[in-house]
């Protein structure tokens, strides 16, 4: 954190050890910043402060097994959200949030198209490499076969400026586990 009134002070307001922070959310009434994007399994939000109103709506949010929650945008007034709710085997649904409230309304699904039909999961795992690092890395199974024998698809992706995560990240897994019966592993390299 930069103090703005006195910018060359510095002090550290998050960190993890393991992943790297993604994004930050902003108080936009104080301009405080009150949690941190992490880039862990699911590209989690945590609070900086676990005694604040964002970690009590966090828990909140995180409580209603809609999926995994991500802090899409707050108003001016900070009871006003848009978040969104994802899972690996569902797609995307945005939520207006009335913060005080903690009331949710669904505003959009995506890929409706797809309710109809059961969707692979992915499982994060990790794996340690000849160097003795620990790679991250995620399993997508068919729904449908057994987990024995199937074909294997290596998904090199991006990197190293981004990394993948067990939540939906579009048709790809679902395409190569549900319509070709492989498995596919996402290294985060």
């Amino acid at each position: 954190e930069i103090d703005r009134k006195s910018p060359t002070e510095k002090r550290v307001i998050s960190r993890d050890e393991t992943f790297d922070l993604l994004d930050a959310s902003f108080n936009p009434i104080t301009g405080e910043p009150e949690a941190v994007k992490v880039s862990n399994d699911y590209k989690e939000w945590k609070p900086i402060n676990d005694q604040s109103l964002m970690s009590e709506h966090l828990n909140f949010l995180n409580s209603t097994g809609l999926g995994v929650v991500d802090i899409v945008s707050r108003d001016n007034t900070n009871n006003t959200w848009t978040v969104c709710f994802s899972d690996s085997d569902k797609p995307p649904a945005h939520y207006l949030d009335k913060a005080q409230q903690k009331k949710l309304t669904l505003i959009k699904e995506d890929n409706l198209d797809l309710e109809q039909f059961k969707l692979a999961k992915t499982i994060s795992f990790t794996y340690t490499a000849r160097d003795g690092e620990t790679i991250h890395a995620f399993l997508t199974m068919p729904p449908h076969k057994s987990s024995e024998n199937l074909p294997l698809i290596v998904n090199v992706h991006g990197g190293p400026e981004s990394s993948e995560d067990a939540s939906w990240r579009g048709p790809d897994s679902q395409w190569a586990a549900c319509r070709l019966g492989c498995a596919e592993v996402k290294v985060n390299f």
